[in-house]
C-alpha cells in the first residue's frame, strides 16, 4: 500500500464531503500549536492543527478544533504548559456540535485505549468509546450528512435549535463534570 500524506487525504475528504464544509486555511503552518501538542504535520491531527483555523461540517453543525482562531484546540481545551487538557481532564476535545455534544481523544478520561475517540453527549457525564482513532473519526465525520446524524441519533430529530454560544455551555458542563468526578471519587 502506497503512503498518502494526511494533507492530500484531508483535502480529498473536504472536496468530496456530502454537505457543505466551511474551511479557513492558515496562511502559514501553526508550528507553535503543533509543538505544544507534540504533533507532526504528517499526522492527521497535526495536519488539521497546522493547516486550518476553521473547519465546520454538515452545514455548520459540527466544528473541528484546529490550530489558531476561534476554534483553537489549545484555547478550547485550556491546555497547561505540558500540553495536557484542563477543561476536561484526560480528554482532548477535538470537535463539538451545535447542540453541545463533544468528541475527544482519550488521554486518561476513560478506560478506552489511549488515543481512541470518545463521545460525550450533552446530557451525560459518561464518555463513550467510539472505538476509532482520529484518522478514522475524520474519515467518518467528513462522510456523513445531517440526515445520517438524525437517523442514527447523533443529532436531535428535526432540531434546528442551535446553542448561540456553545463554548460557554461546554465550559459550564466542564465545571459540572469536574464536580461530578469529585463526588464519584468521594463516594468510592
Amino acid at each position: 500500500m502506497e503512503y498518502v500524506s494526511p494533507k492530500i487525504v484531508i483535502d480529498n475528504w473536504i472536496m468530496n464531503a456530502p454537505e457543505i464544509v466551511d474551511v479557513q486555511r492558515n496562511k502559514s503552518l501553526d508550528l507553535e500549536t503543533m509543538k505544544k501538542l507534540g504533533m507532526s504535520e504528517e499526522s492527521y491531527l497535526g495536519r488539521i492543527i497546522a493547516g486550518f483555523n476553521k473547519i465546520t461540517l454538515c452545514n455548520g453543525y459540527i466544528n473541528l478544533l484546529c490550530g489558531r482562531g476561534n476554534n483553537s484546540i489549545v484555547d478550547f481545551n485550556s491546555l497547561n504548559e505540558k500540553g495536557l487538557p484542563e477543561l476536561f481532564p484526560g480528554a482532548l476535545i477535538i470537535a463539538y456540535d451545535t447542540e453541545g455534544n463533544l468528541f475527544a481523544l482519550n488521554a486518561g478520561a476513560s478506560d478506552a485505549a489511549m488515543g481512541n475517540v470518545l463521545y460525550l453527549a450533552n446530557n451525560s457525564f459518561a464518555w463513550e468509546d467510539l472505538e476509532m482513532r482520529y484518522a478514522s473519526f475524520l474519515n467518518w465525520i467528513f462522510g456523513v450528512n445531517l440526515a445520517y446524524l438524525e437517523k442514527n441519533c447523533w443529532k436531535s430529530r428535526g432540531s434546528s435549535t442551535r446553542i448561540l454560544d456553545v463554548k460557554d455551555i461546554i465550559k459550564g458542563k466542564a465545571a459540572a463534570y469536574k464536580m461530578f468526578l469529585k463526588k464519584v471519587n468521594v463516594d468510592v
